[in-house]
């Protein structure tokens, strides 16, 4: 039985048959490997725990393998490696799921612009949804708050509180008493 691969487009795999390969490289110490590029004999023990731990036909694991070899070339541009350094490892759930959807070529690999395109989309999804759901503020208590209680408005008002006489200053209530607390 062959299974015919096309390698101008290799099949979408799944964003958890992406993770099995980082996973394994975790496990062996190597988390770093989309800044530090990956050597062919990681790449034969990362093959051997995909072959092992992916449920799937032979074309879904080299799929899933070409798509982590191509993000790890992807990750060599210097874009995408300062993105990496600016966000740390929060970037890699994300990177997993755009190498997992996105179109490769096994030849070219993954067009870094489209990647990093994709990817910054996919953090801004991210983090409208983190916003959304971070709880709203608690409402100020209306019955202890007056107008100028704040503490800016505190501060500038002991800066510009005139003075009297040149041997003392004003004798001014502190914030908490104007403010009845």
């Amino acid at each position: 039985m062959n299974a015919h691969l096309d390698r101008c487009d290799v099949p979408q795999v799944s964003a958890q048959s992406m993770a099995l390969p980082m996973q394994a490289m975790i496990a062996a110490g190597r988390g770093l490997v989309l800044l530090r590029g990956i050597s062919d004999r990681e790449l034969r023990d990362v093959e051997h725990a995909v072959w092992d731990k992916i449920d799937g036909t032979s074309a879904e694991k080299v799929a899933t393998l070409l798509r982590f070899r191509a993000l790890v070339g992807v990750f060599a541009g210097s874009r995408l490696q300062q993105l990496f350094l600016r966000r740390g490892l929060p970037l890699m759930g994300p990177a997993l799921e755009v190498a997992a959807e996105m179109r490769l070529n096994v030849q070219w690999g993954f067009n870094p612009v489209k990647f990093l395109r994709a990817l910054e989309a996919k953090l801004g999804e991210l983090e409208q949804n983190t916003a959304a759901r971070r709880v709203a503020p608690r409402s100020i208590d209306k019955a202890r708050f007056r107008p100028g209680c704040d503490r800016r408005s505190a501060r500038a008002r002991r800066r510009y509180a005139p003075r009297t006489a040149p041997t003392g200053r004003a004798r001014r209530p502190s914030a908490d008493r104007r403010c009845g607390r």
